[in-house]
């Protein structure tokens, strides 16, 4: 007995728990059974993690969240399980003893990336209760509030260790190995044919630009662990663990056949350099100025250039598949993003300061459809999903005022993070500021593609590398340690 106790309070007992739940997920699904699953393997180790292990429910969650399925949970709603059923317990067991007994780091509450947040979701509420579609407003209000509680103020005190910040990536990158197997060897059943990369994520990832995305993610901070491993305490046989996952995330991003994910890597690289060369934000904001003004003066001739590009996303070949990306002449998938970007541009034109309210695109946009920007994958019926753009989804749905705020949180993020690589007096700070700086920027790139802060797979992502630069700065400014400009 005295053994049992041990074990059921010792801190790595939870990784058998997750090894059985993961293993218990998968072969409900293969098996299609999944009472077994609830009543044999669920149900116990839940109340068994709630019982002794509360400390790990939240690196199993970042763990958990790639390995989640979407499953039905009644009238017509999913859940994603088990990640979501994790994230209620950690918002009700934390949020109720922080009401109770006051915990929370005062310095982490008022930090200006959580303000941020807070104030873009408080202006996402007020869009909601004043839009034609509340219900799905306030949807969304309440599963970004607990994106912010647990992936970003949570995090950000688990975080407070620096040891621990590497794992944010480290965890998800090691619950993506078996995603990225079954969809590898899907994958080539079908000869790696990029027709099928659309499906061959599934079940894991609903398509294979999330997938993309998510991987993306991983990258540049998976490399800067390689590179250091000594400094993040990766000793002994984890390096070469380390190298493998790398190595298989790589493939996977290659083989996703996404081609915003393979342009944010660029640009990663390419900020990586601007780093080194000790760029400041304010020069970020002034440079996108510039760039955006000198492409909207040279809109028809860039249009008349890239116009000539009959590279199409759906060829076998990797250089026509990127080449692709500036073809706006037979590209459906382009096509359709000008389309959806177009139809942003004039709800907001409509409702230039509250938006349509959060969640509403979905249900307004086709109305604002030009016939001549449809393509053949367009519906009259205006039914087919977000903005693919975070920038426009903003816009559209909670006007210029959610814009700029997102703007804001981008820009404060980033320059927080450079402050950190630019002025932390330890090593060890510097790189996981770059890290998540790094990654952040493909997400940013990305997030001009495409739209998925609403999906806890990319959120944990995003929120958690803002809980590490949160965390980061506040052990920074609390032991006083700089460096010289």
């Amino acid at each position: 007995m005295e053994s049992l106790r041990r074990f059921l309070f010792s801190g790595g007992s939870w990784a058998v728990a997750l090894l059985l739940l993961a293993g218990g997920w998968m072969a409900a699904n293969f098996t299609g059974n999944r009472l077994p699953f609830f009543g044999m393997v669920a149900i116990p180790l839940f109340t068994w993690v709630l019982l002794f292990q509360r400390a790990v429910l939240l690196p199993a969650l970042v763990f958990m969240i790639p390995l989640s399925l979407m499953v039905s949970a009644g009238g017509g709603a999913v859940v994603n399980f088990p990640s979501e059923i994790i994230l209620v317990l950690l918002c009700i067991i934390y949020g109720g003893r922080s009401v109770i007994t006051p915990t929370l780091n005062r310095k982490v509450l008022l930090h200006p990336i959580v303000l941020l947040v807070v104030i873009e979701t408080a202006w996402m509420f007020f869009t909601a209760m004043i839009s034609d579609y509340p219900v799905a407003g306030l949807k969304r209000v309440v599963i970004r509030s607990g994106y912010i509680f647990v992936f970003v103020i949570l995090l950000a005190h688990w975080f407070e260790q620096p040891g621990r910040t590497a794992w944010l990536w480290i965890l998800y990158a090691v619950g993506c190995v078996v995603p990225i197997i079954t969809a590898v060897v899907t994958h080539a059943a079908y000869n790696f044919s990029p027709h099928t990369a659309y499906f061959v994520t599934k079940p894991f990832f609903v398509e294979h630009t999330l997938y993309g995305a998510c991987l993306a993610f991983l990258i540049p901070a998976l490399f800067i662990f390689l590179m250091n491993y000594r400094l993040f305490g990766l000793t002994g046989w984890k390096p070469w663990l380390l190298l493998s996952v790398f190595a298989l995330v790589a493939l996977a991003e290659v083989l996703a056949f996404s081609r915003a994910a393979w342009i944010s890597l660029i640009g990663a690289g390419f900020f990586a350099l601007l780093i080194q060369l000790r760029i400041r934000v304010w020069i970020l904001v002034l440079g996108l100025a510039a760039g955006v003004s000198i492409v909207w003066i040279n809109r028809d001739a860039i249009i008349e250039t890239i116009s000539r590009n009959e590279a199409v996303s759906t060829k076998g070949s990797f250089s026509d598949h990127l080449q692709s990306v500036a073809n706006v002449q037979t590209d459906a998938s382009n096509l359709e993003r000008i389309n959806r970007w177009s139809c942003a541009v004039e709800m907001a034109s409509e409702k230039p300061i509250t938006g349509f309210g959060p969640g509403s695109y979905q249900f307004v946009y086709g109305q604002f459809q030009v016939r001549r920007y449809m393509t053949r994958i367009s519906t009259f019926s205006g039914n087919k999903g977000h903005a693919h753009s975070e920038l426009f989804t903003s816009l559209s749905e909670t006007g210029f005022p959610g814009m700029f705020i997102y703007l804001a949180v981008m820009f404060t993020t980033i320059g927080f993070g450079l402050n950190i690589i630019y002025h932390a007096a330890d090593l060890l700070s510097r790189k996981i500021a770059l890290a998540a700086v790094l990654s952040l920027s493909t997400f940013y790139i990305h997030g001009f593609f495409n739209a998925f802060l609403d999906t806890d797979k990319m959120a944990v992502l995003v929120f958690g590398a803002m809980a590490v630069i949160i965390s980061t700065w506040v052990r920074m400014k609390q032991t006083e340690k700089y460096r010289a400009q």
